[in-house]
């Protein structure tokens, strides 16, 4: 149950803070790829915050995925694309940190 509402959460805030994902150069990624950037950057500052283990916040944020059609074949290609990291960890600084980010994402 707590889980379910973790993965709730998560997902409603990573809808909302996908619209600031900074764009590639001229080019804004596509909704896959934002929807990735946005779990995978959630679940690493959940972790590195110690607010909660990494496999937990990645479950988490696999299932959020999961819940928006996106399996974890088309998530791996994602984040092996080229720019990936460079993207994430741009979001990441964009919400002040792991520790803005996760603040955000607390009730």
């Amino acid at each position: 149950m707590a889980r379910a509402v973790a993965v709730s959460a998560i997902g409603c805030l990573t809808m909302s803070m996908a619209s600031q994902i900074p764009a590639l150069g001229q080019q804004q990624p596509d909704r896959s790829t934002v929807l990735v950037v946005v779990a995978r950057a959630n679940a690493r500052c959940l972790s590195e915050t110690g607010m909660m283990p990494a496999k937990a916040a990645q479950g988490i944020a696999d299932q959020f995925l999961e819940s928006q059609q996106i399996s974890s074949k088309e998530s791996n290609a994602i984040t092996n694309k080229a720019g990936f990291t460079e993207l994430m960890e741009a979001y990441i600084a964009d919400q002040g940190g792991c520790t803005g980010l996760v603040k955000r994402l607390e009730p």
